[in-house]
């Protein structure tokens, strides 16, 4: 598992890409989602990268840190939470699985 950014204080994120599925057509379905979620271990995954790699682009282009930011897709990523840390603390996050959701919210 990398944990790519341990001990930088943002929450650690699993950026191993051997936790996704080999065939991509199950991205389009819930249940795959659901599944993905209920089964996933307790660290986040960074699709991406982390909100280190990207703080240059939210600092660019949004206005303020009171926007309002719709997180879609937000899945178990640590981006929102790394981004309220950062003082961006205006969020709406939407996941099509709501066990991404109720694992976010513990």
């Amino acid at each position: 598992m990398d944990l790519s950014n341990e001990g930088s204080g943002w929450a650690k994120t699993n950026t191993d890409l051997a936790v996704l599925p080999t065939n991509s057509t199950g991205y389009g379905t819930k249940e795959c989602w659901q599944q993905r979620y209920a089964q996933e271990p307790d660290c986040c995954f960074g699709w991406f990268k982390t909100y280190m790699n990207l703080e240059p682009l939210p600092s660019k282009h949004i206005a303020t840190k009171a926007a309002q930011i719709l997180m879609l897709g937000c899945g178990n990523s640590t981006l929102s939470g790394d981004m309220y840390i950062a003082g961006h603390q205006n969020f709406v996050n939407a996941d099509f699985s709501n066990a991404a959701i109720e694992r976010m919210r513990d």
